[in-house]
C-alpha cells in the first residue's frame, strides 16, 4: 500500500501550521486564519481549530469600547498626611 499521498498531505497541514504561526506573531491575522481554514481543510487538528477561533477573535473589534479609567487630578491628591495621624506619646 502507498502511503505517499497520504504523507503529502500531512507535510502540507504542517506547512500551513507553521505560516498561521508565522503569520499570528506578525499580527497578520486574516493570513493566519486563511492558513488554518486551509489546514483544516487538509485534516481535522484540534489545535488549529483553536487558533482559528483565536484568530477570529482578535480580529473583530470589540463590541463596547471599555470606559477610560484617567487618573485623578494632581491638585486633589494631598501631599502628605496631616501630622495628627502622627503622635510620639
Amino acid at each position: 500500500m502507498n502511503l505517499e499521498l497520504l504523507y503529502k498531505v500531512e507535510e502540507a497541514a504542517e506547512a500551513q501550521l507553521a505560516q498561521a504561526l508565522i503569520h499570528l506573531a506578525a499580527g497578520e491575522t486574516d493570513a493566519a486564519a486563511a492558513a488554518l481554514r486551509r489546514l483544516l481543510s487538509l485534516q481535522r487538528d484540534p489545535f488549529a481549530e483553536q487558533l482559528l477561533a483565536f484568530a477570529e477573535a482578535i480580529q473583530r473589534p470589540p463590541r463596547n469600547k471599555p470606559a477610560s479609567i484617567q487618573p485623578p487630578p494632581s491638585s486633589n491628591v494631598p501631599e502628605a498626611l496631616p501630622n495628627a495621624y502622627y503622635t510620639t506619646e
